[in-house]
């Protein structure tokens, strides 16, 4: 039985992820007469900005969507941006999945896939990567510092199509651009639509992973994840206010480029704020985090923002169950990256594992 109803949830999900990016297709060649590249944008922020706020998105990030059709092949030209943190383009199959990544420090030149060029960017030709007829997404991650806004337009990697069916003997057939203002707008309509899926078909969480120390939760693999990046999270009781989370922040590492905390919504997977180790005050600091649903709340809780170890973190309006996820990116490439994240997934709340950098002890009030 368990085999059919996972059968039944992967056809659910195909059919709405094919039947979505069928619709921006014909929406693009509708308003607009051709197909653009980068036409949906996920982005939002601390500040109350947010377009397409699904899969519990980091505020310090933004996601560049491509719908690419079917029988036919991306190839990128892109300089990764160099004052990013970390960036990745990432191909999806028609069920979420990826299947093929190519980021900014693991990226390899070889004669199939990775073209380098004079200037150090890249051609980046999927093509041998591809073994289906079906729709594809691609996405183009970039996490930023906190003195930049939002990748500029000149920084997005370039697309072109090539026939799917034959081989690559040139190519020349470069995907317009879409303009930012188009790339938000369908980036909520797009979210919408997300949002409601979600909502309709996300498993409900064992109560007893409530009020438990952080766990790796396989559930949170979720669609289009990021192939470099590992998850845990917590949920706060119904009894409870206030989550206190005494901390450290990893120590800088090359392998390690990324470290935050966000409160999330988890029946939308929606994001409600995000801290970055920045904002935590750097790699290798000490904090104790306050999260609750208003400041007042945390104050009663013990939150002193004269503290400089205090931070805050809120919930604000968010419905139903309440989470909190701390995501780390990792380079696989390196065995100390690959040990953090084994070390990551054996930990099932009901212990604290003091060797794991970035993992605090969870104080329930």
């Amino acid at each position: 039985m368990g085999n059919i109803l996972q059968f039944i949830q992967k056809r659910k999900i195909h059919n709405f992820i094919q039947g979505m990016c069928e619709d921006e297709l014909n929406t693009m060649l509708s308003n607009k007469k051709q197909i653009l590249s980068w036409s949906s944008l996920s982005y939002c922020s601390n500040k109350g900005i947010c377009t397409m706020n699904v899969a519990m998105p980091d505020f310090s990030a933004e996601y560049w969507v491509c719908y690419i059709p079917k029988n036919v092949s991306p190839i990128f030209a892109v300089k990764f941006p160099s004052w990013s943190l970390y960036t990745a383009i990432t191909l999806y199959d028609s069920y979420g999945i990826p299947f093929s990544s190519v980021n900014n420090v693991e990226i390899k030149v070889d004669n199939k896939k990775v073209f380098k060029n004079l200037d150090r960017s890249y051609i980046i030709d999927f093509s041998d990567d591809i073994k289906t007829n079906d729709i594809l997404v691609a996405v183009f991650r970039v996490y930023r510092p906190a003195n930049v806004t939002i990748t500029p337009a000149n920084e997005l990697p370039l697309l072109y199509f090539v026939d799917r069916n034959k081989p690559v003997l040139h190519f020349d057939n470069l995907v317009k651009q879409s303009s930012r203002k188009y790339a938000t707008e369908r980036g909520k309509e797009v979210g919408k639509k997300f949002n409601m899926f979600i909502e309709k078909y996300l498993k409900s969480i064992d109560n007893s992973r409530i009020g438990t120390q952080f766990f790796y939760p396989k559930i949170m693999t979720g669609l289009f994840p990021n192939t470099n990046a590992t998850y845990v999270s917590a949920f706060l009781p119904n009894d409870k206010t206030c989550m206190i989370i005494n901390g450290k922040v990893p120590k800088k590492q090359v392998w390690r480029p990324y470290y935050s905390i966000m409160t999330t919504e988890y029946s939308t997977t929606k994001t409600i704020s995000s801290m970055t180790f920045e904002e935590l005050g750097n790699w290798n600091n000490k904090f104790e985090l306050y999260i609750s649903r208003t400041k007042e709340e945390a104050i009663r809780c013990g939150y002193n923002q004269d503290n400089k170890h205090h931070k805050l973190l809120l919930w604000k309006k968010a419905k139903g169950l309440l989470c909190v996820v701390t995501r780390y990116i990792h380079y696989k490439s390196y065995k100390n990256a690959e040990k953090e994240i084994n070390d990551l997934k054996t930990l099932d709340g009901s212990k604290i594992d003091m060797n794991i950098q970035g993992i605090g002890t969870i104080n329930y009030v």
